[in-house]
């Protein structure tokens, strides 16, 4: 529930779908993560002060606390959020789950250089000049043709020998 209350799942699902709910109980773990260095935090501080400390930790505000990069975004930008983005990334492209002969395979061009690495091993050295694709900004302005582009040439081949 607190997923659904506190914006995760917002911004999960397929871009054209409804909200899912995670796969794992990631509020949980991450509340136990922060709850644990809260923990450790309190007993270094015992041991200057020895005093103990009180602990208030909760589901919901570390939930908000792993949707940071959500927030800044919109506050920079002053724009909505891009909502669900299945398994692509709103401004790295390409950055997505692609089809294979048999199944999918994930590719990410986080940078200029990775991006020149997938052309290349897709046999596609020529997209690194073309001007629609050189720089991540066009690429995410030109986001549906290159996703195209690389998904018609990733499906030629099984998701193993993408992999070798």
């Amino acid at each position: 529930m607190v997923e659904a209350e506190f914006g995760l799942m917002h911004i999960t699902g397929e871009r054209s779908g409804p909200p899912v709910k995670v796969g794992v109980a990631v509020t949980d773990l991450t509340t136990g993560l922060y709850t644990a260095n809260a923990v450790l935090a309190s007993l270094i501080a015992r041991q200057t002060t020895n005093e103990g400390q009180h602990l208030d930790v909760a589901l919901s505000d570390c939930q908000t606390a792993t949707l940071a990069n959500i927030a800044s975004s919109v506050l920079i930008s002053g724009e909505r959020d891009g909502g669900r983005w299945g398994t692509a990334h709103p401004s790295i492209v390409p950055y997505k789950g692609f089809k294979t002969l048999d199944g999918d395979i994930m590719l990410g061009g986080g940078n200029d250089r990775l991006f020149g690495i997938i052309c290349d091993k897709l046999h596609k050295p020529e997209w690194k000049t073309d001007e629609r694709f050189v720089t991540n900004n066009v690429r995410v302005k030109n986001r549906v043709e290159l996703e195209d582009k690389i998904e018609s040439e990733t499906k030629k081949r099984t998701t193993r020998d993408w992999l070798e």
